[in-house]
C-alpha cells in the first residue's frame, strides 16, 4: 500500500515538474548533482533520470543513449514513462548513465566521489560502444536496459524482478535451466 501511495504521490509530482526531454546537452547542474562537475561536462535530463558525458563523449551519442532511455521508460511515447512505479524507483535512487569516450576513460574515473555522495545507482556505458544506425551491435541497448532493471525493476517489484534467490524471475529461470 506504501509503494501505491508513493508511487501515486511521484506521478503527481512529475507531472506537474517534469516534461517530455527534449534531449537538449546541459552543463552539469549544481546542487546534488555538482559532485559530477568535476569528471563530466554535458548532461540530459530524461524523466529525473540523468545521463552524463565527459568532455571528450560526443554529443550525438550522448543523445542517442537518452533517447534510448526515453524510449525504454515511454515507450508508448505519449511524453510520461509507462510504468510509474519503476520511475518512482529510478528517480529516488538518482539513477544515472555516465558515458565516457573509451573504457580506459570509464577506468579513471573517480567512481568514489558520486558513492560517498550517495549515488550508487550509475551504469557506464563508452561511446566507442555506442552505435547509433545499426551497422554494429549497439551496447546502448544492453547498458541503458541494465539501469532500467537493476535499479528500477529490481527495487519496484522485489519479489517478482528482485536480484536474489527465490524471486519469481530467479524460479523461472531456474526451472528453464
Amino acid at each position: 500500500m506504501r509503494k501505491l501511495i508513493y508511487s501515486a504521490a511521484f506521478l503527481f509530482v512529475s507531472s506537474v515538474l517534469m516534461a517530455a526531454p527534449d534531449f537538449k546537452i546541459t552543463p552539469v547542474p549544481d546542487g546534488k548533482f555538482r559532485v559530477f562537475k568535476k569528471q563530466f561536462s554535458q548532461h540530459i535530463n530524461v524523466y529525473g533520470v540523468r545521463v552524463f558525458g565527459t568532455e571528450k563523449t560526443p554529443p550525438v551519442k550522448l543523445q542517442h543513449v537518452a533517447i534510448v532511455l526515453a524510449e525504454y521508460l515511454d515507450n508508448n511515447e505519449d511524453g510520461r514513462p509507462d510504468n510509474p512505479t519503476v520511475h518512482a524507483e529510478l528517480v529516488r535512487r538518482d539513477a544515472f548513465m555516465a558515458v565516457t569516450e573509451t573504457e580506459r576513460a570509464m577506468e579513471r574515473l573517480d567512481h568514489e566521489g558520486f558513492q560517498n555522495a550517495g549515488f550508487h545507482a550509475g551504469q557506464g556505458q563508452f561511446a566507442t560502444e555506442t552505435n547509433p544506425g545499426g551497422r554494429r551491435f549497439d551496447a546502448t541497448l544492453e547498458e541503458v536496459l541494465h539501469l532500467i532493471t537493476h535499479v528500477g525493476y529490481a527495487n519496484a517489484y522485489p519479489k517478482t524482478f528482485g536480484e536474489r534467490p527465490g524471486t519469481e524471475l530467479a524460479k523461472c529461470l531456474d526451472r528453464a535451466r
